[in-house]
């Protein structure tokens, strides 16, 4: 069942009729459905449960669509490629593929568009790829993609892809450990 229209455009309108493109990744953050539009570089919500808007949630700036000025949006913002939800402290956690990052998005007042924040949590402030653990201000990553949020132990884990590699963000802590992978494409044997 689609519950958001064919595959091209900017996204926005009611759910029944709108387009996507190359939606990459989901969440859920009730009422509503996150999804990762890849190649439209930002976060979509869909309503489910109505045939309401679907809304641009955050990413690369929508024009027309998007009131200027929320730290949401950014002009060049990466491809989102993964997409989590905090219920707890009711934040969206995105991966930005191509800017090697995971940034955080505050979801203060679901009616007041302008209390939401947008914030680094991991990865280069500037696109630098690289491999390094630690304080999440200082790690990096490389072509991060898919994330999961465990709220037990209040940890965010990323498919650091272009590491080969899984990572966890520690969200209390701030800290970036690895927890799989050593770095490199692994071998699965010769198929015999």
């Amino acid at each position: 069942v689609s519950i958001a229209g064919p595959s091209e455009g900017d996204g926005v309108g009611p759910r029944s009729s709108t387009t996507l493109s190359a939606p990459a990744a989901r969440a859920l953050a009730p009422p509503l459905l996150l999804v990762a539009g890849d190649s439209a570089r930002r976060l979509f919500a869909v309503d489910d449960e109505t045939d309401a808007l679907v809304r641009v949630v955050a990413g690369d700036y929508p024009g027309p669509i998007a009131t200027p000025g929320l730290a949401r949006f950014q002009p060049g913002f990466g491809a989102v490629a993964g997409v989590a939800f905090d219920a707890a402290t009711r934040t969206i956690y995105v991966s930005e593929r191509d800017h090697n990052r995971v940034d955080a998005i505050g979801v203060v007042d679901d009616d007041d568009d302008a209390t939401w924040t947008l914030a680094r949590v991991a990865g280069s402030s500037s696109g630098v790829a690289g491999a390094r653990d630690g304080d999440a201000g200082a790690a990096l990553l490389r072509a991060p993609s898919g994330l999961a949020f465990d709220d037990a132990r209040r940890v965010l884990y990323v498919a650091d892809t272009g590491n080969h590699s899984v990572r966890r963000i520690d969200v209390d802590s701030a800290t970036v450990p690895t927890v799989a992978g050593a770095g490199a494409l692994g071998f699965f044997g010769d198929g015999g």
